[in-house]
This record gives structure tokens, sequence and C-alpha cells, in this order.
């Protein structure tokens, strides 16, 4: 009896772990990097036309060349002022007590864990988010200035914890404390730059899998929200 020349059915697809298939995962990841190069190119592209549009319109009606190169970087200074930090809490209030006779509450060294603040290391990504968090669970909610400052303390990595350790043992401090890391820490070019610089740092694909290329995304797709935003 001759044997049938119909061609063997292919194996079925095996879905991924979350239900879907390999290849719709693979496209869908394609699809986001592609979204990520795009906004690359709009950031970097995207300075040059409103600079030159500008720095034009100031040379119809002025030859002094520092005015033209003053107004060129102006779009730069007018994002950064988008991450700007309000700092107007940081000034002494007199709604508030600036001591505690009863020393600061035992709890508090528990607060921080349960509002899930996160310990800032110094690096300036991530103080606007710290000092955000910090003003909303800890000094609106705390009317002492020293348990606030017991908290903050707390809050700082060991290595500015003991930078600031003069300033941290003094209830009456607790505002400069403030104004100090926000000038160490709160310029917003300086946080820009920063996330420009790890882009930098980002290890190239090493492969063509899924996970590889979600890694990929997942550290490139921070640093450059931030810089399209700014």
């Amino acid at each position: 009896m001759p044997r049938s020349r119909t061609a063997p059915s292919s194996p079925p697809s095996v879905p991924s772990e979350n239900g879907r298939m390999p290849h719709t995962e693979l496209s869908r990841m394609c699809n986001l990097l592609n979204n990520l190069s795009e906004k690359l190119d709009r950031i970097a592209l995207g300075l040059v036309p409103s600079s030159f549009q500008q720095g034009s319109s100031l040379r119809q009606t002025s030859e002094n060349v520092n005015v033209v190169e003053t107004t060129e970087t102006k779009p730069l200074t007018e994002k950064g002022d988008s991450a700007q930090v309000d700092q107007s809490w940081f000034c002494p209030s007199a709604t508030r007590s600036s001591s505690n006779v009863h020393g600061p509450n035992p709890w508090l060294q528990k607060l921080v864990p349960a509002a899930n603040i996160e310990i800032f290391d110094g690096d300036p990504r991530s103080w606007p988010r710290f000092i955000a968090g910090f003003k909303s669970m800890v000094h609106d909610s705390l009317s002492s200035d020293v348990d606030c400052l017991a908290v903050l303390a707390q809050l700082l990595s060991p290595r500015l914890r003991e930078g600031f350790a003069g300033l941290l043992s003094t209830p009456s401090m607790y505002p400069q404390v403030l104004q100090e890391l926000q000038n160490l820490y709160g310029d917003p070019v300086a946080a820009v730059q920063s996330h420009a610089l790890a882009l930098t740092s980002i290890e190239p694909l090493r492969s063509e899998s899924l996970a590889e290329m979600e890694r990929f995304y997942l550290q490139v797709n921070g640093p450059v929200t931030v810089l399209e935003r700014n």
C-alpha cells in the first residue's frame, strides 16, 4: 500500500510563561525598543531646530554675539526648571516645634520601612523622588523638628549620615540639613546630566533572547523618559 505524501504537521507553538506566544513577545519587545530609539532621536535632534530658530531671530536685531549664545542655550535652562524641588517648606515654621521634651519616639525607627521611603545615597537622580516622599510621609505628618530629624538621619546612607553628623545631632539644624542636601544634590541640570551619563554605561545587548531584550529596554527606558520630559 503506497505511503501518504501528506507533509507532517508542524509542532504546536509553546506559549511563554505569561500565556503569550514567544514570537508575539519578541515582536512586542522589538516595537518597544524601536519606540525608544525614536525617542532618543527626538531628544538628540529636538534641541537643534529650536536653538537655531531663536538664534536667527536675535541675529536680525542684534550683532552682539554674547546675546545670541545666551539665547541659544536658554531652552536647556527652561527645561531644567521643571525638575526643581519646592524648597519653601525648608524654612523654619512657627507652627512647628523645634524640640521634643520626651525625645524621639521609639516607634519612629519603624516608620521608615512602613512608609517605604528608599534610603538616599547621594544620587542626584533620586533626590526629587526622595525629598517629595519625605515631605509627604514625614515632614507633613510629624509636628516636631527633632522627630523629623531623627527619621531623616535614618533615611540617609551611612556615608551621608557620617558627613552630616554634626548637623544631625542638633534639632534646631533640621532646616539647614534640608537646605544643605538640596544644595548638594538638588541641581536639576546635574540630575539630567546623570541620566544622560547612565545611558552611556548600559551594557549592550548580548543576545536576541527575550530576557536580554527586556533587560536592555528597562535599563534604557528610565533615563530616556527623564531626558524626554526635561
